[in-house]
């Protein structure tokens, strides 16, 4: 790599379908992002541990520990907390509201709500807007 060569942020796209997989990857890359994918939540809190993305895009519903049990640990991790989630679903954004609010009441210490919402499928130009506002 050149010296003044800009930092690329790494984005990591949980989601389980291969098409979005494909898709968001692709998109980010050419975008000048690092992309990182994963199928599940397990795959994805992994892969968050590991690299310490700047982004995280994250699907809702996925078979197994999905979207939501992944927010969940990573808003009650300490050291993953910080970093930015984008949800991205075919789950509208109220009823994924609705379920945070629900999950909430058997909560000591409530979730923040995502930095972003999108529901699928999503509109390039406007996911990478959205991503340049959550990244400031």
């Amino acid at each position: 790599m050149a010296e003044n060569a800009p930092v690329k942020r790494t984005v990591v796209i949980v989601d389980d379908e291969l098409d979005m997989r494909i898709f968001m990857s692709t998109l980010f890359e050419t975008s000048g992002f690092h992309a990182v994918v994963a199928r599940n939540g397990r795959e994805g809190l992994a892969q968050v541990r590991q690299l310490n993305p700047d982004l995280i895009l994250l699907d809702v519903m996925m078979p197994g520990d999905g979207g939501a049990w992944l927010y969940k640990a990573l808003k009650e991790d300490p050291q993953l907390a910080c970093i930015p989630v984008i949800m991205l679903s075919a789950v509208t954004e109220s009823a994924f509201r609705h379920y945070i609010t629900m999950l909430n009441a058997q909560c000591d210490t409530p979730l923040p709500p995502p930095q972003a919402y999108m529901e699928k499928p999503p509109d390039p130009d406007r996911l990478l807007a959205v991503v340049g506002q959550v990244l400031g």
